[in-house]
């Protein structure tokens, strides 16, 4: 790919490359941010026992994540149980596009 003269580092600062200004969230991302947002720490967990599968909250979570609307806090397995958890954290971004599908 071509560099346009002037930019820096061959990083072209397009138009395509800037966040869409309008999000496409479904019910279920809604329903992981809005539980982030009414939690005081903006906190969200999911949770599976040993040897199950994660489930559609943690493939949606992953995608919130992907997306910059929450952040990855902690993961990893509960003491004295078979159970793991994946909790992250509902970010700046994450408020205002839930904000904004709530009007």
């Amino acid at each position: 790919m071509r560099t346009p003269p002037g930019e820096p580092n061959g990083v072209p600062s397009y138009h395509e490359f800037e966040w869409p200004r309008r999000l496409m969230l479904n019910k279920d991302d809604l329903l992981i941010l809005g539980v982030a947002a009414i939690d005081g720490d903006g906190e969200c967990c999911v949770q599976r026992d040993r040897n199950k599968s994660w489930g559609a909250d943690h493939a949606n979570m992953k995608n919130l994540e992907d997306r910059g609307l929450m952040k990855i806090k902690s993961a990893g397995r509960v003491p004295l149980t078979h159970q793991w958890f994946r909790r992250s954290v509902i970010t700046d971004a994450g408020r205002a596009a839930f904000a904004a599908a709530k009007q």
